[in-house]
């Protein structure tokens, strides 16, 4: 889908398990809060299972994919695609993760932009959306650079251990997308 001289996103496929399985191991404490699902005793069963999902989601007759590998010099340091997609309103929503050793690096950012691109211009959807955990200042900062607008916030939506944290829903219209 997405290439230049480092950064690669392509669709997923079963191959990647290995290296899925190795993002999820090597940065299990750094995911764990957003990525809840996560346990570690059932990690490689898990991330067979959360990859195997991701494969089957295609967007409608198109078969389209909607979840897409982020690499990196060829190693897998994140995923982005759809958590949710309304194919009757064309909302989607949006989720995305990237290693601690490459985050800060403009490389979500890329990835982002190609996303949002690919959403509007490939699948004809009408509006993104996003759902960040409040105490994610990182996700924050990305939405708001790439025009994303606050519209709520969803007061004590996630548990986090014992800690009840609120959700900013920011979304971002086809009509406010501008190369």
């Amino acid at each position: 889908m997405y290439r230049d001289s480092s950064l690669v996103l392509k669709p997923l496929t079963i191959d990647d398990h290995e290296d899925f399985f190795k993002l999820l191991v090597d940065n299990y404490d750094y995911f764990k809060p957003s990525l809840m699902w996560m346990i570690k005793d059932e990690l490689y069963e898990q991330s067979l299972e959360s990859l195997k999902l991701r494969i089957t989601m295609t967007f409608r007759e198109n078969n389209l994919p909607l979840w897409f590998g982020i690499y990196f010099n060829g190693t897998l340091c994140g995923l982005i695609g759809f958590n949710e997609l309304d194919v009757e309103n064309n909302v989607g929503e949006l989720g995305y993760f990237m290693s601690q050793r490459q985050s800060s690096k403009g490389l979500m950012s890329q990835s982002l932009s190609q996303i949002i691109a690919y959403s509007f211009e490939e699948l004809a959807l009408n509006k993104l959306e996003l759902y960040i955990n409040e105490n994610n200042q990182a996700s924050i900062r990305l939405a708001n650079k790439h025009g994303f607008k606050l519209e709520g916030t969803i007061r004590e939506a996630v548990k986090v251990e014992d800690t009840y944290l609120n959700q900013h829903l920011y979304g971002l219209l086809k009509s406010e997308f501008h190369k």
